[in-house]
């Protein structure tokens, strides 16, 4: 499944893990996608959104 929104687009964004140390490590910050029904021209299908 890939982490992309089926209608908006949206996909991860990379940024970095701060320690207190303030040691930076890269890391993802993935959408929250949820799968729902969307309805477009009549028809109903199953999309992450």
């Amino acid at each position: 499944m890939a982490k992309q929104c089926a209608i908006c687009g949206k996909t991860p964004q990379y940024g970095h893990h701060v320690s207190h140390a303030k040691n930076r490590v890269n890391r993802r910050f993935l959408p929250n996608l949820q799968m729902g029904r969307v309805t477009v021209s009549g028809k109903t299908f199953r999309a992450s959104e």
